[in-house]
Order: C-alpha cells, then sequence, then structure tokens
C-alpha cells in the first residue's frame, strides 16, 4: 500500500485497525486461558490478603496460572499415553480436560455475548445468536488447546 506525503488520515486508520485487531486477538487469548486466571485466583485469594500489594496479587496469580497450565499439559500427555496403550481412563481424563479447556471459556463468552445482543436487539433471539457465537468460539479454543 503506498503512503503519500500528507496522508495522515489513511495511517492513522491503519494503526486504530491493527491496534484493533490486537487488542481482539489478545482477548480471546486472555479468555482462552481464563479457566486457569479463575482457579489461580481462587488459590491466591486463600493465601494472600486483601490489602497485599497489587503486584504481588497480579504476580502469583500468574504464577499459579502457569503451574496449573503446565498440570494440564502434563494430564493431556497422560491422557494420550493411555490411549495408545488402549486403557480406558483416558475417557475420564478426556472429559476433564474438555470441560476445563473448553466449556468454561465457551460458557464465559455466552454470558458475554448474551448481554450483549440483549443490549444490542432485544427482539431478534438474542439468546439463539449467542449460543452460535459461543459455539464457533469453543470450538477455537477448542483448536487452540489440541
Amino acid at each position: 500500500m503506498r503512503f503519500y506525503y500528507g496522508n495522515d488520515g489513511q495511517q492513522l486508520f491503519l494503526v486504530v485497525l491493527i491496534g484493533l485487531l490486537f487488542v481482539l486477538k489478545w482477548s480471546f487469548r486472555v479468555i482462552g486461558y481464563s479457566p486457569f486466571l479463575f482457579v489461580a485466583y481462587i488459590a491466591t485469594d486463600h493465601i494472600l490478603l486483601k490489602r497485599d500489594h497489587g503486584l504481588l496479587w497480579v504476580g502469583l496469580i500468574l504464577l499459579f496460572a502457569r503451574i496449573l497450565y503446565v498440570i494440564f499439559c502434563l494430564l493431556r500427555k497422560w491422557m494420550i499415553s493411555l490411549k495408545t496403550k488402549k486403557n480406558l481412563w483416558w475417557i475420564p481424563l478426556f472429559m476433564v480436560c474438555i470441560v476445563f479447556s473448553s466449556l468454561l471459556p465457551v460458557w464465559i463468552v455466552f454470558s458475554l455475548v448474551e448481554l450483549l445482543f440483549y443490549k444490542l436487539s432485544p427482539h431478534s433471539h438474542p439468546r439463539f445468536l449467542a449460543l452460535i457465537f459461543s459455539l464457533a468460539a469453543g470450538y477455537y479454543f477448542y483448536k487452540s488447546h489440541h
């Protein structure tokens, strides 16, 4: 794309568009990792007090989320090894992994999108539209973890 001298409007539009796409990409990642963040927040809430420093809260939440992610990856590897050995205990592990990695983020997306659709257009079946949107998001989250 060619830029001409003095064409600040187009450049501003592209910068805003790239920034918007960046924010959208990271928001999907945060929603995808939200089960880890929620469980990490609950664990941190049991350890720290509300008056403790905010950076300590953020650091401990991120540390616990990372530890949970590593445990989740180990569970997935264990599930795959059990499946290759034809052991049927891989099925409960598969269910736990699917619920934790796909259904929880879909539920979060569904509640947020349903509220948004009710505010935007309350007469055009917002619950059905939110269901379609959240199922598409669930497919995205499932593909990002597998």
